[in-house]
């Protein structure tokens, strides 16, 4: 079993009376969420470790986390949710979230030349990151998390 696969899995077994009440989806199919693990390698090319430490600092891997404009387990601003059509129903969704996350953060991460400034685009936005002189703990927080869940070779 992969790790994406493993960890939206775990994600969407937490609190299954929970999702299933607040999510038309209920649970995902593991047959989507192959197509999610292939989305990651094959298209976003990320690592789905990274992924996984942007989910845990930004919701503590709480799919129905809402905090102010962020929605979800990536909590995905409501202007990207915007821009891209998703519906804040939608993006409490993990699996939709985990796609729309994804393709945020690779964005950022075409436009930055180092892992730093993409996650301090995925944390401020794309003009708050150009301007940052000192860089948050927000993209220290992700790379040690990172770091420790590749040095553990994270496994289920």
């Amino acid at each position: 079993m992969s790790i994406l696969l493993a960890f939206i899995m775990l994600i969407s077994s937490i609190g299954v009376a929970k999702i299933k009440n607040y999510l038309p989806y209920g649970l995902l199919f593991k047959e989507d969420l192959c197509l999610l693990d292939d989305a990651f390698i094959n298209y976003y090319n990320i690592d789905p470790l990274l992924v996984m430490s942007v989910a845990y600092v930004e919701s503590k891997w709480n799919p129905l986390a809402i905090n102010k404009e962020d929605y979800g387990l990536m909590q995905v601003n409501k202007y990207w949710l915007t821009k891209y059509g998703v519906t804040v129903q939608q993006a409490l969704n993990p699996f939709i979230n985990v796609q729309l996350a994804t393709s945020i953060l690779r964005y950022c991460m075409d436009r930055f030349d180092n892992i730093i400034l993409a996650l301090e685009c995925y944390n401020k936005g794309e003009k708050m990151a150009r301007r940052s002189i000192y860089k948050s703990l927000y993209s220290k927080r992700v790379l040690t998390l990172y770091n420790v869940f590749r040095m553990r070779r994270f496994t289920w």
